[in-house]
């Protein structure tokens, strides 16, 4: 069960892929959970929860282009500043090997 405390302050940042830090006000947890789900697209890769100015949750995206999925993060990891360069991965078909 998660307690709001109505002293509590929440904001929910994110970093677009352009390198610009968005932080916005929230009136809860429910409603920062609610949000970063919105927010998880392929036009973020960071998005954190922070309580009274504590960050308490955190999600990154994968950098390879054109993905989106995202993973929950410890929220101190290390960061990745300004704007995203974007990683293309390039697969090949697997042959099969007769033995």
């Amino acid at each position: 069960m998660v307690i709001n405390n109505e002293n509590n302050q929440w904001h929910i940042f994110y970093r677009k892929n352009t390198g610009e830090d968005i932080a916005l006000k929230m009136p809860s947890l429910e409603y920062c959970l609610l949000k970063a789900e919105e927010l998880k697209t392929h036009l973020n890769y960071m998005i954190c929860i922070e309580e009274n100015g504590e960050r308490i949750k955190r999600w990154d995206r994968e950098i390879i282009s054109g993905s989106n999925k995202w993973y929950s993060c410890v929220v101190d990891d290390i960061e990745i500043p300004g704007r995203l360069i974007e990683i293309n991965k390039i697969t090949t078909p697997q042959t099969s090997r007769k033995h």
